[in-house]
């Protein structure tokens, strides 16, 4: 691996859902390690004095339009979740706690949880459903029960929120790559083109 790409997001963005498959599949390309981020999309935003998503006046009536036709685009299932627009520290705080034991168990806990989300309409706030996406990902329910409610994971999120409001993110998904940021799922295609300047960059080097 030649460096990381940070990716923040947060679990209720319907646009990281779209974007994280095919953000996994650029980042293997060029050799690096896409990193999941989850942060507190609000958080972020009330820092720098944004409103939310669905209170931005006209923003909010076209995206509703918008998630079906994305979802169309790129051939994924869409539900609208009935916890939409809330908070979802508590899925970011599980994947946290989950990351301290296994990096690659947390990262497939948020796979799972976009699509589950997205994809049937599961509600991230209840602990229950959090557990049963953990144990598809190999951590058993007690477990993902006990971890999520850990100050440390309440810790963790607070700091990344705080690295991320540093690196200026605002937006999910929202991707940090060698100090250059890019916003939106439909930006994949620029990030994937910027890598691969890089790579021409490295062999004209060598």
């Amino acid at each position: 691996m030649t460096g990381i790409i940070d990716f923040y997001f947060d679990f209720g963005s319907p646009y990281a859902y779209f974007a994280a498959s095919r953000a996994e599949q650029i980042a293997a390309s060029h050799g690096r390690a896409l990193i999941w981020r989850p942060v507190l999309l609000w958080v972020c935003r009330n820092h720098f004095g944004m409103v939310a998503p669905l209170q931005d006046g006209p923003k909010a009536d076209y995206m509703p339009l918008d998630f079906k036709r994305s979802a169309a685009f790129h051939g994924l299932p869409f539900v609208w979740p009935p916890s939409f627009g809330k908070s979802t520290h508590a899925a970011a705080r599980l994947f946290y706690a989950m990351a301290e034991r296994d990096a690659d168990i947390a990262t497939d806990f948020a796979r799972r949880a976009l699509d589950a989300h997205f994809g049937r309409g599961a509600d991230l706030r209840e602990l229950g459903t959090l557990a049963d996406i953990a144990a598809e990902a190999g951590l058993p329910r007690q477990h993902a029960t006990d971890l999520g409610t850990t100050d440390s994971a309440k810790a963790k999120l607070q700091q990344v929120n705080d690295e991320a409001i540093a690196a200026g993110v605002w937006g999910s998904p929202f991707f940090v790559v060698d100090g250059e940021r890019f916003f939106g799922a439909d930006r994949l295609p620029q990030l994937d083109w910027r890598l691969a300047q890089g790579r021409g960059a490295e062999r004209e080097a060598q």
